[in-house]
């Protein structure tokens, strides 16, 4: 490597698309060829002003923009690939698209050697028994037994898919026995940073109102609480509901950090909804407003 010249960004260390072009861009710039940003526009046939304004942050790539410019920017197949999967987790307004660009991700081999942190944690998240597997270590008398833990579960499950579940779980260190048997966690938090995390999270949250959904018909109502109505609010004062709702997960946290062991695991969740569009009468007044005052 020349002087001066900076190294080959490796494409799968990132998870944000912007930093990754930001830095593809100085590495292209201290090479031999010094290629500069006008001269990567000129080749993708796009204006370097809507380069530096999406760099920047004051504008979005276009999905055939950044097409246009992976093109020339001297990336290999399965690296472009890769930063249209980010572009997509970024950008696309549709969750399904964003999750299964997700899940695109974590097929490639590059990816799963760069970060193999974030790798576990998504494939943790992507398959519920897993973060419910982990939980159980705190109930009492737990049995370090696939067979005892595949009966403890509310729904069935095969005693193949509990067996890859513990696999999995040791192997990627999220579970630990020690010396005298006993299991232990590794860590019991699990850092969700990231866009990748983020929208993994998400996708675990849609998983667990799946599986509630089948054990709310089937336990107990004084094993199960649920509680909710559907009313009608003000756009602006969405943060508020969120803040109270958060408040009461708080409360809920701070219960079970008192708890050493448990009789059984529960799921605890809050949020809400949007079921309309936004009502646009509103803003008809305030423009009608607008124009009898002129």
């Amino acid at each position: 490597m020349g002087k001066g010249e900076t190294f080959r960004p490796d494409v799968f260390a990132y998870s944000d698309y912007i930093l990754l072009l930001k830095d593809w861009i100085d590495y292209l710039k201290s090479g031999k060829d010094g290629v500069s940003l006008r001269d990567i526009a000129k080749r993708a046939g796009v204006s370097p002003a809507t380069i530096s304004l999406a760099l920047s942050g004051k504008r979005k790539f276009g999905r055939r923009t950044l097409e246009k410019l992976l093109m020339v920017m001297r990336f290999n197949m399965s690296e472009e690939k890769f930063v249209m999967h980010l572009y997509t987790i970024s950008e696309s307004e549709k969750p399904q698209e964003r999750i299964e660009a997700m899940t695109k991700i974590e097929r490639f081999r590059e990816y799963r050697s760069s970060q193999k942190a974030e790798a576990s944690i998504f494939k943790y998240l992507h398959y519920w028994p897993h973060v419910i597997i982990r939980e159980m270590t705190h109930l009492k008398g737990f049995e370090n037994d696939s067979e005892w833990i595949r009966k403890m579960f509310t729904s069935k499950l095969s005693s193949q898919k509990v067996d890859g579940a513990l696999s999995f779980l040791y192997n990627s260190g999220l579970l630990k026995e020690k010396s005298n048997g006993e299991v232990a966690l590794e860590d019991p938090y699990i850092n969700c940073d990231g866009e990748v995390l983020r929208l993994s999270l998400l996708d675990f949250h849609r998983q667990m109102l799946a599986l509630s959904s089948e054990v709310l018909v089937k336990e107990e109502s004084d094993k199960r609480f649920i509680e909710g109505f559907t009313f009608a609010i003000e756009e602006s004062k969405l943060a508020e509901v969120e803040k109270i709702m958060m408040e009461a997960l708080d409360k809920v946290e701070k219960l079970e950090a008192k708890e050493k062991q448990g009789e059984r695991v529960i799921h605890a969740y809050v949020g809400f909804t949007p079921l309309t569009k936004k009502s646009n009468a509103s803003d008809d007044a305030s423009e009608k407003d607008k124009k009898e005052a002129a």
